[in-house]
């Protein structure tokens, strides 16, 4: 029979194993390595490149950070200093003076709180060229198609044109036509030469208040025709979407011409008003909703 003391010390590692529970892994402390960047943006605007990244809040093993210990951020055989430590976005700028004509690598990577580095970002590599001059001289002006905006710019070969803030085109040339214009309304518009990355400054603006002072297409297709006591007329239908009316004038042996018709609904007209044997010419104009009158048509003639 086993003795007394044994019964309590097998009793006893019972209770201490029960106590204890069960033993897990192991909790190493955290690396601090950073987390890579991944999000690095480059583009050179005016005499300057402008970096934009963010600094991740979590380590390689996803512990939550406050602060890194640093930022090393290399431009080419630059190291460009960054006075942002903590999680969030940055936003640099660094003169592109010496580096014009070079392509440059930029990529970024952090230090942690215990000296380990992350991974390098992604990396950028840009072509500099000599600073974009800023577009000047900007002009608009009104046209039958909308708002033409012209402007000098020498040396880029590409534009962005804007209304406001917000960009409403591309033009390979320094002018551009807005035809998403309204009339009675104001617009202000501005641009900024583009050459691959780099980006000019952007213009001063130009403003224009819309007005239709732009006539109406000149009626086309005119015809005249003899009738029983009347000359016939008839031309080509006018389809703009502010068309108004027609004006039908007319000359009498070869004198000036006259309005016998005004604010004709359709592309055709009766003279009754006729002598036989009189020499008649006759023209057509088209009329706008705002008055604007279009050149007379091309005249024909008719002796009834």
């Amino acid at each position: 029979m086993p003795s007394r003391f044994a019964t309590v010390m097998a009793a006893a590692g019972c209770v201490w194993l029960y106590g204890c529970g069960t033993i897990g892994e192991p909790m190493y402390p955290s690396l601090n390595i950073p987390v890579r960047i991944t999000d690095l943006r480059v583009l050179e605007h005016e005499s300057a490149l402008v970096i934009d990244f963010t600094i991740p809040n979590q380590t390689t093993d996803g512990v939550t950070v406050k602060s890194v210990r640093g930022v090393v951020l290399r431009v080419g055989d630059r190291e460009v200093a960054v006075d942002k430590n903590r999680p969030g976005p940055v936003h640099v700028q660094t003169p592109v003076e010496g580096l014009a004509g070079k392509e440059v690598l930029v990529h970024v990577r952090l230090i942690g709180a215990k000296g380990h580095e992350s991974d390098w970002s992604n990396p950028i590599t840009i072509t500099v060229v000599p600073p974009l001059a800023t577009p000047a001289q900007l002009k608009a002006e009104g046209v039958p198609e909308g708002v033409k905006i012209t402007w000098s710019a020498p040396g880029e070969s590409h534009f962005r044109v804007y209304r406001l803030a917000e960009k409403i085109g591309e033009s390979d040339g320094p002018e551009y036509v807005d035809k998403t214009t309204e009339y009675g309304k104001t617009y202000q518009y501005s641009v900024q030469g583009v050459n691959g990355a780099a980006e000019s400054g952007i213009s001063e603006t130009a403003s224009i208040t819309t007005k239709d002072v732009f006539p109406p297409a000149v009626p086309a297709g005119l015809t005249a025709s003899p009738g029983i006591n009347s000359v016939e007329l008839a031309w080509d239908r006018n389809t703009e979407p502010d068309f108004k009316g027609y004006r039908v004038y007319r000359s009498v042996d070869n004198g000036p011409f006259q309005l016998i018709g005004d604010m004709i609904d359709g592309p055709s007209f009766s003279d009754k008003n006729i002598e036989a044997g009189k020499h008649y010419r006759y023209a057509v104009s088209t009329v706008d909703r705002v008055g604007n009158e279009s050149n007379q048509s091309a005249a024909v003639e008719v002796i009834p």
